[in-house]
């Protein structure tokens, strides 16, 4: 371990050179506990600066996703609450109030992919030409996940910059074609995925849509790969979420209007 005198940091250098030159001449000045405060936040606030360029540097620019008009996100802070559920269900509704079966599904839960079952697919997806994966369709939605890449019930225990690696070539090296809504299903909590989706793409930004009633019906269809709207599609849960469909088409209208 190197060790250095107090007095040979560069701090404390430059303040004796200060003082000296301070006596030079025969004049003498006062030296104060000022004039080291400055020299001190100076030196912080040039810190702060490179630290701030640095930054800068490293974080991506955000992108969009070629021939995808809007990237919707469904989240929740923590797990369990119906957020898979919600996010299937909402890809189905928007698919049959669009009628142009232009509507894709994204599992970001590298960890716990549930995309899979919900929507009753399994394998692995082909590639283009370009290295692209070719999302698993049904339903009329083009689905991609974690779990179409790994085993069902292999372990996953990935640090950030793995995360982040496997959300970006999720993201961005995805064949969609051309769609009007993509939905991901981020994991509950705020963490390195979340992170990684706010840095990487540009998303669209919606208010409260409505509210669905809690009903094991919605649970059970989705554990079994028919979700409700496939099952039930003429239920009141189904309706409830054609609704929130429609008042988020509508929402995007009146954002296109805006911007």
């Amino acid at each position: 371990m190197l060790l250095r005198r107090l007095t040979d940091t560069p701090l404390i250098h430059n303040l004796k050179h200060s003082a000296s030159s301070k006596f030079r001449n025969g004049t003498k000045r006062n030296f104060s506990a000022h004039d080291s405060g400055q020299m001190v936040s100076q030196s912080q606030k040039k810190l702060a600066a490179r630290q701030e360029e640095l930054m800068k540097r490293g974080l991506p620019k955000r992108t969009k996703i070629p021939n995808v008009e809007n990237i919707i996100v469904v989240a929740s802070g923590k797990g369990g609450v119906g957020k898979s559920t919600t996010a299937v269900n909402l890809a189905l509704a928007l698919s049959e109030v669009e009628s142009q079966n232009k509507v894709g599904l994204l599992d970001m839960d590298v960890f716990g992919p549930s995309i899979p079952r919900m929507m009753n697919l399994s394998g692995s997806p082909a590639l283009t030409k370009n290295d692209y994966m070719i999302p698993l369709t049904n339903y009329n939605i083009k689905c991609m996940s974690m779990g179409f890449l790994v085993e069902e019930k292999a372990a996953i225990v990935w640090r950030g910059p793995m995360v982040m690696s496997a959300v970006q070539r999720l993201l961005l090296r995805t064949d969609w074609g051309e769609l009007s809504h993509l939905v991901l299903d981020l994991p509950p909590g705020t963490g390195d995925t979340q992170l990684s989706i706010s840095q990487l793409v540009e998303v669209t930004g919606i208010d409260l849509l409505g509210d669905v009633a809690l009903d094991p019906t919605i649970r059970q269809c989705a554990d079994e790969g028919q979700p409700v709207l496939v099952s039930y599609p003429k239920s009141t849960q189904a309706e409830s979420y054609r609704s929130i469909a429609k008042n988020l088409m509508h929402n995007i209208l009146l954002l296109n209007k805006i911007s």
